[in-house]
């Protein structure tokens, strides 16, 4: 059996998602971001700004955060500008991050990266005062900064218990890697609560997540094929 504590974010996940609904609803479902980032685009009005720093590429969830934050932002007359940065590369969060010092914004939030360019980058913007808040995932050992986000060991434990009311014999934890902080806290929530409580499960050494194809990929609208046919055979 296969354990893949990564969060609804990944696209394999919404594969099998995406075959259980209606095309209908499926359009709505894809069009909502859009739809959002283009509820009104003047910032006139806004007295502040935040800047979100988030991976590009990471899924429909991210688009979604993205979309919701900025109209959460307008409603508060607060304007969030979304940034995007290359995915799972400490070397371009810190620069985005940097670049933020140019711009003068209230505040940032962005998804953090557990690597010390990140970490330098975010003492540097901490020493100049710019109140920082990490989502989604965290960094370790930065008490400075605030954190909005899941209780990543519980969830981890809660798949551990999941995966033990139904499985037995070897499991596969397939993860992100130590960049992600939350990765790493559900992996090891998930290993410390199936080593207690379901001796019948032998949890395997942690594999990356190979790289996914764009949504728009003929690999991933076969995958997408596969997955409808399977739902309608079962």
């Amino acid at each position: 059996a296969e354990a893949g504590i990564q969060g609804v974010e990944s696209r394999q996940s919404e594969m099998w998602i995406r075959a259980s609904v209606s095309n209908k609803t499926e359009d709505l479902v894809m069009k909502a971001p859009s739809a959002l980032e283009n509820d009104g685009d003047a910032t006139s009005a806004f007295a502040k700004t935040i800047e979100v720093i988030l991976p590009a590429n990471a899924g429909n969830s991210t688009r979604y955060l993205a979309a919701f934050l900025k109209l959460a932002g307008k409603k508060r007359g607060v304007q969030v500008r979304v940034n995007w940065v290359s995915k799972m590369n400490p070397g371009a969060l810190s620069a985005a991050l940097l670049e933020t010092l140019e711009r003068s914004a209230a505040g940032i939030a962005f998804q953090a990266l557990d690597h010390p360019l990140v970490h330098e980058a975010v003492n540097r913007l901490h020493f100049e005062g710019v109140t920082l808040t990490t989502i989604v995932s965290d960094l370790t050992g930065n008490d400075e900064i605030g954190y909005v986000g899941i209780d990543n060991r519980a969830a981890g434990r809660t798949a551990g218990l999941l995966i033990g009311n139904y499985c037995a014999g070897a499991v596969a934890v397939v993860w992100s890697g130590q960049l992600l902080r939350a990765h790493e806290d559900r992996e090891s929530g998930f290993r410390a609560l199936t080593r207690t409580a379901s001796p019948a499960i032998t949890v395997m050494a942690a594999t990356d997540t190979p790289p996914l194809p764009p949504p728009t990929s003929p690999v991933y609208l076969s995958g997408v094929s596969r997955s409808s046919s399977r739902a309608l055979a079962t």
